[in-house]
C-alpha cells in the first residue's frame, strides 16, 4: 500500500532581504535524526525533507501545507542548483515579493509552477496546498475543507506536526482520523515531530519522534467504544492481533454475538468470566499494546454492568436500559421482554427454555400467567406490572412483525412509552407479590 505525507510549512524568518537570500542562502539549518539510528542524520531547513531522506523509499506522495506567510520561496531557492534557470529566479522573485506583500490569490497562482519545479528538482509526487492563517471560524473550516478535499483511498497517511501555528497541527489529526472513518482503505501511519527544543539535549541536533502512540490510543479508544456502545467487536479485535490474544477475542465476539443476537442464555456467567479475563491482563501479558491499559477499565466496566447483577432477570433490564441509552428501542423491547420471562421463571422455579410436560417451552407459557383475571384482583399492587407487560408485549409484536396498515404509532409517541414501560419493570419486576403466582395460577393449569 502506498503511503503519502502531509506537512506544514512553518513561516521562517521574514525579516531577510531578497538579494541576499539569492545570493548568500543564509537561513537556518537543523540536523535531524532518528533516536533509533542516531549515527545518520539530514541538515535542512525543513523537517520533511529529513523525513522523507530518513525515511527513504517509504512515501510515494508528499503534501505541503502552507499560508501565505509560509517559506514557499525559501523551500525553492533550498533546492536550485548553481544552474538555476532565468525562469526559475524570475518564479523566486515573484514569490518572494508575493510573500512579502501578503497577497493569497498571487500565491496560490504560482504554488503550481513552484510544484512542477520541485518534483524536477527535488522529487515527484508533490502537492502544494495554501491554506488561510485561521483568524476566524470561516477560515478554520476552510483548512479542514482543504485538508478533507486531498480524498485519499487506499493508503496510509502518515503526518508532519512540527511546524505551523499551534493549532494548525489539530486539523492534521482531525482530518486524519476522518479519513480512517470515513474511507476503509485509508490506513493511519505515524505522526512525526521535529523536536528543536532539545537540541541542547542532543548535541546541537534535533530528534525526529514518531508519535504513532497518540493515532493507537485513538484507535483503541474508538474500539473500546465500539464495543461498550454499540457491541461491535470488530475495531477492537483488529488492534487484538496477537495470536496469543486468540482467546480474548473469541470472548469478546461471542459476547457482543450474544447481545446483538438476544442469546441470553448464560448472558451474566459470560459476562463474569469476560469481566475476569480482561481484570489485570493488561499487567499479565507483557505483549498487549500499552494503550489496552487506558481502555481495560472501560471494558471492564461495561461487563461488570451485567455480572454484578443478583439475578438474570435484572442483568437483562440492564441491558435494555443499555439498549435505550445507545438508541436501540427495537432490542430495548426484546431485552426487556425476557427480563419479565426469566423473572416469573425465577418465581415458578422453571427454566424458560425448557419444556414443559406437553412439549411447550415454559418461556411463551410464563407470561400468561400475568393475564390470569385472578391476578389483578388478588393481587392489587401488581396492577400497574400487569398493564406494563402487556403493553411490552403487544409493542414487542410489532417490532417483530411488518404493518401494512396506513397508520402506525407515531415513532415518538413509541420511543416514550418504552422508556415508561422500563422504569415500571425496574420498579416493579422484583416486587415480592410475584410470588404468589404459583399459588394463584400454577402452570399445570394451561
Amino acid at each position: 500500500m502506498s503511503e503519502k505525507l502531509l506537512t506544514f510549512l512553518g513561516v521562517g524568518d521574514r525579516n531577510r532581504q531578497l538579494e541576499a537570500q539569492l545570493q548568500d542562502r543564509k537561513y537556518k539549518r537543523v540536523r535531524y535524526f532518528l533516536p533509533d539510528t542516531p549515527d545518520r542524520e539530514i541538515e535542512t531547513p525543513f523537517v520533511g525533507q529529513a523525513i522523507l531522506e530518513l525515511h527513504p523509499d517509504r512515501f510515494s506522495q508528499v503534501v505541503i501545507l502552507g499560508t501565505v506567510d509560509s517559506m514557499w520561496d525559501t523551500l525553492l531557492i533550498h533546492f536550485l542548483s548553481d544552474t538555476q534557470t532565468e525562469a526559475e529566479i524570475d518564479l523566486y522573485t515573484e514569490l518572494f515579493e508575493a510573500i512579502e506583500n501578503k497577497r493569497e490569490a498571487e500565491v496560490e497562482r504560482l504554488l503550481p509552477r513552484l510544484a512542477r519545479v520541485l518534483e524536477k528538482r527535488w522529487r515527484p509526487g508533490l502537492q502544494l496546498k495554501l491554506i488561510p492563517v485561521g483568524r476566524t471560524q470561516e477560515e478554520l473550516w476552510r483548512i479542514f475543507e482543504t485538508l478533507t478535499g486531498l480524498k485519499p483511498s487506499n493508503t496510509t497517511l502518515s503526518i508532519d506536526i512540527t511546524h505551523g501555528l499551534r493549532y494548525q497541527p489539530f486539523f492534521l489529526l482531525l482530518a486524519l482520523q476522518f479519513f480512517h472513518l470515513t474511507r476503509p482503505g485509508v490506513r493511519l501511519g505515524s505522526v512525526f515531530y521535529g523536536a528543536l527544543e532539545l537540541h541542547d539535549y542532543y548535541a546541537g541536533r534535533a530528534p525526529l519522534f514518531d508519535l504513532r502512540p497518540m493515532l493507537e490510543l485513538m484507535q483503541w479508544s474508538l474500539g473500546a467504544q465500539a464495543f461498550v456502545h454499540y457491541q461491535d467487536p470488530e475495531p477492537l479485535l483488529e488492534l487484538l492481533r496477537n495470536t496469543a490474544q486468540e482467546s480474548l477475542r473469541h470472548e469478546l465476539r461471542q459476547f457482543a454475538r450474544q447481545i446483538n443476537l438476544n442469546l441470553f442464555n448464560n448472558f451474566r456467567e459470560r459476562a463474569r468470566k469476560l469481566s475476569h479475563q480482561l481484570r489485570g491482563l493488561s499487567q499479565r501479558q507483557e505483549n498487549l499494546p500499552a494503550p489496552f491499559r487506558l481502555v481495560e477499565p472501560f471494558l471492564v466496566d461495561f461487563c461488570e454492568t451485567f455480572a454484578s447483577a443478583k439475578s438474570d432477570w435484572e442483568a437483562l433490564l440492564r441491558l435494555a436500559r443499555r439498549h435505550l441509552k445507545y438508541r436501540r428501542p427495537a432490542l430495548a423491547v426484546l431485552a426487556a421482554h425476557e427480563a419479565v420471562v426469566h423473572r416469573l421463571g425465577e418465581v415458578y422455579g422453571v427454566n424458560p427454555a425448557a419444556k414443559n410436560p406437553r412439549g411447550k417451552r415454559y418461556g411463551s407459557q410464563l407470561v400468561l400467567t400475568l393475564k390470569y383475571p385472578r391476578v389483578g384482583r388478588a393481587l392489587p399492587e401488581l396492577k400497574e406490572l400487569v398493564k406494563a407487560v402487556d403493553e411490552l408485549q403487544t409493542i414487542r409484536n410489532n417490532t417483530a412483525h411488518f404493518r401494512t396498515d396506513a397508520e402506525g404509532p407515531d415513532p415518538g409517541y413509541r420511543l416514550t412509552k418504552i422508556r415508561t414501560l422500563l422504569t415500571t419493570l425496574e420498579e416493579k419486576l422484583g416486587h415480592p407479590a410475584l410470588e404468589q403466582l404459583p399459588r394463584l395460577y400454577p402452570l399445570e393449569r394451561q
